[in-house]
């Protein structure tokens, strides 16, 4: 779920450093290009497929390629808070489908629990 976020973050921080300004359209479209990538990425560390993924938006924004690998050497980081936003995420929709599937069951609350 964050992922999206990541690679638009990395390409609008190269935009950002080079002092590009970067059209509403070109944002969208790498926007939805982000989102595709994520949905067909791997879930392994954002090590594995940085350039992989975060290229190709990069790309679709307009911007240079060279600082990709400088930002591949710190993406531990961003990539710690990124697991602690989908892990939290996933919480929130496991607890959310529970709650509903109690309800649907017929399940009294206080047999159901807390969860």
């Amino acid at each position: 779920i964050t992922s999206p976020v990541q690679y638009i973050g990395a390409a609008s921080f190269i935009a950002w450093i080079y002092g590009i300004d970067v059209p509403a359209a070109q944002i969208a479209a790498a926007a939805a290009l982000a989102v595709v990538i994520s949905l067909g990425s791997v879930g392994l560390p954002g090590q594995v497929s940085f350039m992989a993924t975060t290229m190709p938006v990069t790309s679709a924004m307009g911007l240079p390629l060279d600082p990709l690998g400088l930002l591949l050497a710190v993406d531990t980081i961003p990539d710690v808070f990124a697991t602690v936003g989908n892990v939290s995420a996933d919480l929130t929709a496991n607890t959310i489908v529970a709650h509903h599937h109690d309800d649907e069951a017929g399940i009294p609350e206080h047999v159901a629990g807390d969860t």
